[in-house]
């Protein structure tokens, strides 16, 4: 049986690998770095002086260019002065309806609008296409977002039907679609107060010329009161109390016999305190007691003192008895040649003779037919006369 010492044996094993791990790491080492051998040191020492350069430092990051915060770019700003629209109107409506309304009423109403846009607004002007109406509005700026109106009074006519008014308005926007604004007012006139009899026929053989009486009714059931009665030349008059007020007033006009026949035509006007109906008209015409036909007489290529004769009907409308007493004018230049007596009607044949001129062309003058019972009827007539070379 052979013996071995293995206490030697291991410790070369383990000797000789722990040798080569060293020169290794030496060769290692030494590879990264190059040495740099200086022949500087002493004179005459001999010896080599072995220099390993210092490690060069990090590099330092140069800093990143800070923005200015407030500093916006040119194409941001384009972009966003693209994006701004100036001043915009936009209106809660642009047609507006009153429904049924009175003649001659007044009714105020509102257009409503705001300002849409990012910038001031300014209405411009409010153009109407007729008086009947009244636009009003303030002559500010509106800030975006704020709202304003366009006050309208509309004064209706006296004819019933439906009405429908405009009005153009102008403000200060960038937009052309937005620059004019075409509004309405929409309505229907109806009455709201009926009056009966609507016209009167009055007469000269009957008492108080047959005007009848005058009931003025509230068709919408409001109770008013009568604030005031007349005519042109105060022909007709009536009492009436302004404190009193219902739905039906009955007044009792009373006719001026003599005024009326210098005024054969005409109207009352009532005045009332309605809220839809503030006045309203009735007509009236009187059928004369004679007419004279022709209404007037036209005489042409008149010479001074030279006569001119011409025929006159009366008639009597009524039927009567009547007699003509005599004939006159204002320039006393008619007389009467003769008058014949046709049934109820005279035939009168009438002399005329022109005045001198006095280098004058036209003549007027107005004839007086005088009746038995102090009626007078009144004629006009024109003399034109020849020219003179």
């Amino acid at each position: 049986m052979m013996n071995f010492d293995w206490g030697e044996d291991m410790k070369i094993s383990f000797l000789v690998p722990g040798l080569l791990i060293f020169v290794f790491i030496l060769l290692v080492c030494g590879g990264c770095q190059e040495p740099v051998v200086s022949s500087a040191g002493p004179e005459g020492s001999g010896k080599e002086i072995v220099q390993v350069p210092e490690p060069e430092p990090d590099p330092v990051p140069e800093p990143e260019p800070v923005s200015e915060p407030d500093r916006v770019p040119e194409d941001v700003k384009v972009v966003e002065a693209a994006k701004k629209v100036g001043a915009k109107i936009e209106f809660e409506s642009v047609v507006v309806d009153l429904g049924e309304i009175g003649p001659k009423s007044k009714n105020p109403f509102k257009f409503k609008f705001k300002n849409v846009g990012d910038g001031p607004l300014k209405i411009l002007n409010v153009s109407k296409v007729c008086g009947c109406t009244q636009p009003t509005w303030e002559r500010r700026a509106y800030a975006p977002g704020e709202s304003g109106v366009i006050k309208v009074t509309y004064t209706a006519g006296s004819t019933v039907g439906k009405v429908s008014k405009g009005l153009t308005a102008t403000f200060n926007s960038t937009s052309m679609s937005n620059k004019r604004v075409g509004l309405k007012v929409i309505g229907r006139i109806v009455k709201k107060i009926k009056v009966e009899p609507e016209r009167l026929k009055l007469v000269f053989n009957k008492e108080n010329a047959g005007c009848p009486k005058i009931k003025v009714t509230s068709v919408d059931g409001k109770p008013f009161a009568v604030t005031g009665f007349g005519t042109p030349g105060n022909v007709i008059k009536a009492a009436f109390d302004r404190n009193a007020e219902s739905t039906e007033i009955v007044l009792e006009p009373k006719v001026d016999i003599e005024k009326l026949k210098r005024r054969m035509s005409g109207y009352i006007k009532i005045s009332m305190n309605h809220p839809q109906c503030k006045s309203i008209q009735v007509r009236y015409t009187a059928t004369p007691r004679f007419k004279v036909q022709p209404g007037s007489l036209i005489l042409r290529g008149c010479n001074p003192n030279e006569p001119v004769t011409r025929e006159l009907w009366i008639l009597s409308t009524y039927g009567e008895e009547f007699e003509v007493s005599s004939i006159s004018s204002k320039l006393n230049c008619v007389s009467l040649e003769k008058k014949e007596k046709v049934d109820n009607r005279y035939k009168l044949t009438v002399k005329v003779t022109p005045p001198e001129n006095k280098g004058k062309s036209v003549l007027s003058d107005t004839i007086h037919i005088n009746l038995a019972d102090d009626e007078r009827l009144r004629i006009s007539c024109r003399l034109y006369y020849m020219s003179r070379k």
